[in-house]
């Protein structure tokens, strides 16, 4: 029963780190993305302060901007793509091994309520009724044995 735990805890454990390590390529896209963008910009920037607002110049960079958000849209949106079907893995895998685990618990306090009956039934109570019977062996030894002119002061 642990081993198989233990495979499934490495296996969501594997299956988060593969997600992981995808949102973190992602985010390393984007970044480079937005890194190219700004790069643009402050070319557009430059140009515009240097030789005066050209008009085709600004529509050709601002397309070329246009294609890189777009370009880096799809990006994300692929990446989105690639991770889901990781994620929901790992989702169903977390909800089985939970599932198990579970049920093992069920299983073992069901067997430890039945051992506590069980010691209850075989040890407890005999174990009561033999102190009530050595009680009464006493109490019968005593009024049997007992000195009648024990407690008159002699």
């Amino acid at each position: 029963m642990d081993r198989d735990l233990d495979i499934g805890v490495m296996v969501v454990a594997a299956a988060s780190t593969a997600a992981v390590l995808i949102q973190l390529g992602f985010l390393l896209a984007l970044f480079l993305g937005i890194r190219r963008l700004h790069a643009k910009m402050e070319s557009i920037r430059s140009t515009a302060s240097a030789t005066g607002p050209g008009l085709q110049e600004w529509v050709a960079t601002l397309r070329e901007a246009l294609v890189a958000v777009n370009r880096l849209a799809k990006n994300a949106a692929d990446l989105t793509e690639h991770i889901k079907p990781v994620v929901d893995e790992a989702v169903g895998v977390s909800h089985r091994q939970l599932a198990r685990a579970d049920e093992m618990l069920t299983d073992v306090l069901t067997r430890v309520e039945r051992i506590s009956a069980y010691v209850e039934q075989v040890i407890v109570q005999p174990a009561a009724e033999i102190r009530a019977f050595a009680a009464a062996v006493r109490a019968a030894l005593r009024a049997f044995f007992h000195d009648p002119n024990q407690g008159k002061g002699h």
